[in-house]
């Protein structure tokens, strides 16, 4: 069947993901309207090429030779003559008897000479439907435009009623013309995909539901039935909000001749879902980095906060805890105290303009989970600092009145820091770490939060504009607002930073970058005290040499979100170094 011999194909598309160029005619416009979705590859000599480029910087440490992509394919499916290797291909699934569970494949592959293509695989010259037999497998092929259209022998009455079909794109994929264009792979999930898949989410849910009611129905089992089902609740809501929100999606692999490479991802959103109203302000010409020094950080990220966000992600969250309110002992709740609930979260939101947060290394005397800080825009600093507590304290009020066993309650208390008001957040996780149960758990949280086990968070209004976050000492927070006061911009103008940075979308109004150094330092800390808990050291772990950080961006707007990550070529060689330098050290 037509699947199995082109497994290769769809193996290789996803590792190389690239569509391509909009010609004159491109491979989107033999694209059915019910396609589920498809997986396409642009100018697949250029796309090879770039793949040879990056496989490269990885050939030494490799343990045999990694073969070129485009060879492979044609090996796989046993096409080669009369191909337009300039050209596109794209494989895209229909929708079968049963929908997305038995699709139909479709390839669509570019032909720069249909005669010499039909003569390589025994076909009729003149573009008419044929059996062909290609790697062992009887399939109908035929003409369509300038591409070869190959689809399984019983679904010879599909692909002729694709052959009639006036050429033209799918209108739903108009938002991802131009993104398409910059891709060299693309996968891609219809709005009809979307739709089917959620659908088949959904009554797989519904098939779990009721086996596990029939599996757990004696009276003994009662206790573990209903938390099986306060799980799958969580899971169906969780897929009804994304069902609402989402009504296409794709991925992708972009790489340049340079051999930077990007992972990329759009969504469109539905125009009646909750985040249809979400837009992003311009890209400032302040980088969402500013106000941190150009030192050893593990990543750092920024940009502005849309108006509709916080009200999105406070009902996003409220859906969650009442599809399982058990995890916190939320169901007695009334429906007017998770209306407050979600109230309160709404206004820990209100008034922000935007928000930045990095995190370090530290030191290995220091707690794992400390020097975070962060630096939040806001209308009115002091008046956010009041009703920031005040949510706190509504949450605390509804905790007390659970039956929860463990309550993290969120403590407030005035303080000052370096002469500004601010409060700080205590948060105890004593309880937790007191489990007899779980005997580790104490060293762990004393790791994680100093040895009384207590997180501190302080947020502080530094000036007219600005509130300041941090876990960390009273000190090093000051050092953060008087980075601010000063106009620091270290980290954002460094010239590591930068590299990566000029890769991602200068629209983007959300930027952040991960530093390879700092990560391998902090996870060094983490394995440290992971494997001291068993009276164990771990083995010298080599530091990351010097490289540019990874970077990722995150645009939305006008129905869409998008995103980026870039690795930067000299990451990647960095990277091949490190492995190198592992495999030399274990």
């Amino acid at each position: 069947m037509l699947i199995s011999s082109l497994r290769a194909t769809v193996i290789t598309a996803l590792l190389l993901l690239p569509i391509g160029v909009v010609h004159a005619e491109s491979v989107l416009d033999h694209v059915p309207d019910d396609t589920i979705g498809f997986v396409a590859i642009r100018n697949l000599a250029a796309t090879n090429a770039k793949i040879e480029g990056v496989t490269k910087i990885f050939q030494e440490i490799s343990p045999m030779p990694i073969p070129a992509p485009l060879p492979v394919l044609k090996a796989a499916t046993g096409l080669g003559a009369g191909l337009n290797e300039q050209g596109d291909a794209l494989l895209a699934l229909l929708p079968g008897d049963d929908g997305v569970v038995t699709p139909r494949p479709l390839l669509i592959v570019a032909v720069s000479d249909y005669a010499a293509f039909a003569a390589s695989i025994n076909g009729d010259a003149t573009g008419e439907v044929c059996r062909v037999t290609i790697a062992g497998e009887e399939i109908l092929v035929a003409q369509r435009g300038s591409y070869a259209v190959l689809m399984n022998v019983e679904h010879r009455e599909r692909l002729e009623s694709l052959l009639a079909a006036e050429t033209k794109a799918i209108a739903a994929l108009e938002p991802f013309s131009d993104w398409l264009a910059h891709v060299d792979v693309a996968a891609v999930l219809t709005p009809s995909g979307v739709d089917m898949l959620t659908a088949m989410g959904r009554q797989g849910i519904a098939g779990q539901r009721a086996a596990m009611a029939q599996r757990l129905a004696e009276p003994e089992m009662a206790d573990s039935l209903k938390q099986v089902q306060q799980s799958l609740q969580m899971y169906e809501s969780l897929l009804g909000f994304l069902g609402a929100e989402l009504e296409a999606a794709a991925a992708g692999l972009a790489i340049d001749d340079d051999s930077n490479v990007k992972l990329v991802s759009r969504v469109t959103l539905s125009k009646t879902g909750e985040l249809a109203e979400a837009s992003a302000e311009a890209a400032s010409h302040a980088s969402p980095l500013a106000g941190y020094p150009d030192a050893p950080y593990v990543f750092a990220a920024g940009g502005p906060v849309p108006p509709a966000y916080g009200d999105a992600t406070a009902v996003f969250i409220r859906k969650l805890l009442e599809a399982n309110p058990e995890s916190h002992g939320f169901q007695e709740l009334t429906e007017q105290e998770w209306q407050e609930l979600e109230d309160s979260w709404k206004s820990t939101m209100k008034g922000m303009r935007s928000m930045s947060m990095i995190m370090l290394p530290g030191e290995e005397e220091e707690p794992l989970y400390s020097n975070v800080y962060g630096i939040m825009s806001v209308e009115d600093p002091k008046a956010y600092l009041e009703t920031y507590a005040k949510a706190m304290e509504k949450w605390n009020d509804l905790l007390s009145r659970t039956t929860s066993d463990i309550k993290l309650e969120y403590k407030t208390s005035e303080v000052k820091v370096d002469g500004k008001p601010g409060i700080l957040l205590t948060t105890e996780f004593g309880d937790l770490a007191n489990d007899p149960n779980v005997p580790m758990m104490k060293p762990m949280m004393e790791a994680m939060f100093g040895e009384d086990g207590t997180m501190r968070m302080y947020l502080v209004a530094a000036d007219e504009k600005n509130v300041v976050m941090g876990i960390a000492e009273e000190s090093a927070i000051a050092n953060v607002m008087a980075n601010l006061a000063e106009g620091e911009v270290g980290l954002a103008e460094a010239s590591a930073t930068q590299t990566t940075v000029k890769l991602l979308d200068p629209k983007a109004p959300w930027i952040g970058v991960l530093s390879p150094q700092g990560t391998v330092a902090w996870a060094t800390r983490f394995a440290n005290m992971f494997m001291a808990q068993f009276g164990q050291g771990v083995p010298t772990i080599p530091e990351f040499p010097d490289s540019p950080p990874l970077g990722f961006s995150v645009n939305y707007g006008a129905g869409a979100f998008s995103t980026e990550m870039a690795w930067p070529a000299d990451t990647l060689k960095s990277l091949a170094a490190y492995i190198k330098k592992v495999q030399d050290t274990f």
